[in-house]
């Protein structure tokens, strides 16, 4: 039940994670093409929101992991 919640909550963040990669692409070509303070702030906020969406992707990671490790230490 709860590994079952985590691991769809692992795979949400993922896709999350790639999506905030790719925009980190598109803006960071947009910053090297236009050279404006516009773009370069978009990238900073684009790697903003990936840090977090990667930070809680860790999270979710450790949490199963831990709970893993919980059940192992149980049955053994």
């Amino acid at each position: 039940m709860i590994k079952d919640d985590l691991k769809k909550e692992i795979s949400d963040k993922v896709g999350s994670c790639t999506f905030w990669f790719v925009a980190i692409l598109i803006a960071a070509a947009a910053t090297f093409i236009w050279k404006t303070k516009v773009a370069f702030f978009i990238l900073s906020v684009t790697v903003i929101f990936f840090v977090l969406s990667l930070t809680k992707l860790c999270l979710a990671c450790f949490k199963l992991k831990k709970i893993l490790s919980d059940e192992e230490n149980k049955n053994e």
